[in-house]
């Protein structure tokens, strides 16, 4: 839908996995994520808090999928991490309260 010209189909599972960030993103906000960085031609590992390391993905796709709208055009489907990230959170949302319901009955 975000490239209503395109004559090439963009298929994949992208949005999808970003919507099992999103869900992460709500059901383990406190977790950390270990994270690989490389610095120079030296690779270490850091232990990053997953609020952090996925606020600062979404930005990124955020940006991307500007860019990509406003610039020559790519073949990343970066609004499908956006919606699939916002879908993944407010499922988690919908289905957390449906638990907390169901266990009451």
């Amino acid at each position: 839908m975000s490239a209503p010209g395109s004559l090439i189909p963009t298929i994949g599972a992208s949005g999808a996995v970003a919507g099992v960030l999103g869900a992460y993103f709500i059901t383990f906000p406190s977790s950390r994520i270990l994270a690989l960085v490389p610095i120079l031609i030296f690779i270490t590992f850091v232990e990053v808090p997953a609020v952090l390391f996925l606020f600062l993905w979404i930005g990124l796709q955020l940006l991307y999928g500007v860019l990509a709208v406003t610039g020559p055009a790519n073949m990343v489907a970066w609004w499908a991490h956006v919606g699939g990230f916002a879908a993944g959170m407010l499922l988690m949302k919908i289905m957390a309260a449906g638990s907390r319901t169901a266990s009451r009955q």
